[in-house]
């Protein structure tokens, strides 16, 4: 099975019109060449319709997203949304986070306290057991400063591995979390090994999870010049079991149907494939 994730930057209806093309488009071959079942977008603004220069449509639908603080604001909160292989039944609703004292049994050692929702502003979207074998979540991880996004995803990590575990803490089914993670690959392996140490938690636990990527996924603009692709954002963590892996890969799909480069996002799409 193939699935694909994309932060498209902020798409809804008020988008330029090359820009829900070139998403469209992108969408298309997703499905079309490398056979994806189905794709997840984050960033999303409001609903709307993309269609692509091969004349097909694609609705996008916000879902999963929390409200601002505001009434005034809830409108503009960014959520996910879901798009499936025609005759694909895949269903998607909302992970809620367990406090960090219910998932390691002691206060959170960093300032925000032990509430997730107090720092993320963002839910974990979830196809639990979609794939036989597997539960699929979606994650768009806040950036935020001072390591605090590697934090939140080891924190979830540890959370979606007991939710898949028995009260014994044996994993019951693999769990992989794909998303815009906001931190590096190497900074996450990091600081599930550090927190490892601070929780109290042998090496075996850190061992258990897998941070899975492939070529850099996030673009940025220098003063002069074309954004470059700096930095691995997108990618994938989870539990190691069931005799399967799993493989990322980018997709450069920024000259994808001659659309201007400044029409697309600030990430590339990625493809997770189940092995």
């Amino acid at each position: 099975m193939k699935v694909g994730f994309w932060n498209v930057q902020r798409l809804g209806g008020s988008s330029p019109e090359e820009k829900k093309s070139l998403v469209a488009n992108v969408i298309d071959k997703f499905f079309d060449e490398l056979d994806v079942e189905l794709m997840v977008l984050c960033e999303i603004t409001s609903d709307t319709v993309v269609n692509s220069s091969s004349e097909n449509e694609h609705k996008i639908e916000k879902i999963v997203h929390r409200p601002r603080r505001t009434n005034r604001r809830t409108s503009s909160a960014l959520g996910y949304t879901l798009i499936t292989k025609e005759g694909l039944d895949a269903t998607a609703w909302k992970f809620e986070v367990p406090s960090f004292t219910d998932i390691f049994d002691q206060p959170n050692h960093r300032k925000g306290g032990s509430d997730y929702y107090n720092k993320g502003k963002r839910h974990v979207l979830t196809l639990s057991h979609y794939e036989e074998g597997w539960d699929l979540y979606f994650y768009h991880a806040n950036a935020i400063s001072g390591g605090g996004s590697k934090h939140a995803v080891a924190w979830i990590a540890e959370a979606l591995r007991l939710e898949n575990s028995d009260k014994a803490g044996n994993v019951l089914h693999p769990f992989v979390l794909i998303g815009d993670l906001n931190c590096h690959p190497t900074e996450l392996r990091l600081c599930i090994n550090e927190l490892a140490d601070i929780v109290g938690k042998d090496s075996d636990w850190a061992k258990g999870f897998q941070v899975v990527h492939g070529s850099e996924t996030h673009t940025t603009q220098p003063k002069d010049g074309e954004p470059a692709l700096q930095k691995t954002f997108d990618y994938a963590v989870g539990t190691k079991g069931g005799g399967r892996t799993i493989k990322v890969k980018a997709i450069d799909t920024r000259f994808i149907g001659g659309s201007a480069l400044e029409s697309h996002p600030d990430h590339l799409p990625i493809v997770v494939t189940f092995v």
